[in-house]
């Protein structure tokens, strides 16, 4: 059974990163990146990831937050247990052309 602890510490801007997807804008502890995941042109970053709670937040869609799982969730259509089990098994893909 994986450890939903360690598997929430995992830093959201580390799984971002090795989607392929950096920040373009930091601000204090929060971290901004174009939300990828909607299509269309994006002029101004809408993703939020504040690096001190390790949680995310969309700015547009704001039912489009939470943990690191929450992250996999969403961008990946899965279930919570195979989100934790793609984050346990450091199986991410690393780009999201689902």
């Amino acid at each position: 059974m994986a450890d939903l602890e360690k598997i929430k510490a995992i830093p959201i801007k580390d799984v971002l990163s090795g989607m392929g997807h950096e920040p373009v804008k930091r601000t204090g502890n929060e971290l901004y990146y174009y939300r990828f995941y909607v299509d269309g042109v994006h002029r101004k970053p809408n993703l939020a990831v504040d690096t001190k709670t390790n949680l995310f937040r969309d700015l547009v869609d704001t039912t489009r937050k939470g943990s690191v799982i929450d992250l996999i969730m969403m961008l990946h259509g899965c279930s919570f247990h195979d989100a934790v089990t793609m984050l346990d098994d450091n199986q991410i893909p690393t780009n999201h052309d689902d």
